[in-house]
Formats: structure tokens, sequence, C-alpha cells
């Protein structure tokens, strides 16, 4: 299983600062990092996936309405593990590459068409689909 990625970004602006003031910093421990590039080599992509994650999400959910439910539709669509990129709004979704052009319609039809800009794999953008990711 080898796995491309969609980028999904609603048109709203979050500010950094405000996430960042309302987020709440627990106590933290070491996360498997360094893991990732072997994994990676090794080709063993669900534990690469167990190991992203990003500790602003939940604030990020909190802050940006609807935030949540785009992460589902994309869930629902296929993806493996849907993270927010920074501290948001921007979605990315983790799909498998041997479905990732039907997965690709599917986000575009139930996330609202032109409502989002929908970046998707390179491959795909290759085979001149006609999508620069601007829609």
């Amino acid at each position: 299983f080898q796995f491309q990625g969609i980028l999904v970004k609603p048109p709203v602006k979050v500010s950094t600062a405000s996430v960042y003031k309302k987020f709440k910093l627990g106590l933290t421990t070491c996360r498997e990092r360094n893991n990732i590039v072997s994994h990676i080599e090794k080709g063993a992509y669900s534990q690469v996936l167990e190991l992203c994650y990003n500790s602003l999400q939940e604030t990020v959910f909190e802050t940006v309405e609807g935030l949540k439910r785009l992460k589902q539709i994309l869930l629902q669509c296929g993806s493996s593990k849907v993270i927010v990129s920074g501290s948001g709004p921007t979605l990315f979704g983790f799909f498998d590459t041997a479905t990732i052009r039907e997965s690709r319609g599917k986000v575009e039809k139930l996330a609202g068409g032109k409502n989002f800009i929908i970046i998707a794999d390179s491959e795909a953008n290759k085979a001149g689909d006609g999508n620069d990711g601007n829609n």
C-alpha cells in the first residue's frame, strides 16, 4: 500500500495567533519522529500514518466551524488519516495511490465543489486532467 495526498483548503482565514492563544500545551512525550524516515524506507506506510499528528488539530477544530465535518468527508471518501496542516484551515488526507482519482472526485462532490481549493496527487495533474489546484 502506497499513499498520496489530497489537500483541501476551505475558503476561510485562520489567525495563527488565535489558534496558539487557545492551544493548551500539556506535558509532552517524545514521539517516534525519527522512525518515520525508516518506516518510509521500509515501505511500512501504516506505521508512518500512525506517527503523523498535529498537536494543534483539536484547537483548530474548535476554532474553525465546519472543519471537523470536512475531516469526516475525507475519511468517508477513503482517506486513511486526515491531519490539519499547520494551524489550519487546510486539511491533508492520505489516500491509497490506486484509488486517488476516484477519491478525489468524491471529495470534490461532497465538499461542495468550487467552495474549496482541492489539490490532489501530482500524477493526476501530470495526466492532464486540467486541474491546476485553483478550482
